[in-house]
């Protein structure tokens, strides 16, 4: 099931609706300034759902594209799609999953065959820093209102 709008559009147009239609209304001043303030947390919350599920789905292209890989252009876990961001979350699971246990599987057979694994470590390696720093990243910082 796919939400239409997206949760992060809904909640930038809820906020639109009401900058447009409560604010005018307000006379209070420290309402005004109440109402501002929880525009832009909820502003900042939509923000951060979208870059989240971005994030999200490049992890999962990611890893689905390094087990792939290993496993010699078997598919893994599905393909990528049109989903909720539960879906996402899960499927996201599901691979770090597989990837542990890919990781597992190479270490494993380093020590008990000495099989040459570098490659798979290494393609490991810069799967997680490139996995951090999208997180390091994180939602782009915008102006408040």
């Amino acid at each position: 099931m796919t939400t239409q709008p997206s949760p992060s559009k809904l909640l930038a147009r809820i906020c639109d609706t009401l900058d447009d239609s409560v604010m005018a209304d307000m006379g209070s001043p420290y309402a005004r300034r109440q109402l501002k303030a929880g525009l832009w947390a909820l502003r900042r919350l939509g923000e951060s759902l979208h870059t989240r599920t971005e994030r999200l789905q490049a992890d999962v292209r990611d890893m689905q594209a390094l087990l792939e890989h290993a496993r010699a252009g078997a598919p893994a876990a599905g393909a990528a799609g049109d989903e909720d961001a539960e879906s996402l979350e899960q499927r996201h699971l599901r691979l770090q999953g597989q990837i542990e246990a890919l990781e597992a599987q190479a270490i494993a057979a380093q020590e008990d065959t000495g099989a040459d694994v570098s490659e798979i470590l290494r393609a490991l390696r810069a799967l997680y820093v490139r996995m951090l720093e999208r997180d390091a990243a994180g939602p782009k910082e915008s102006g408040g209102g």
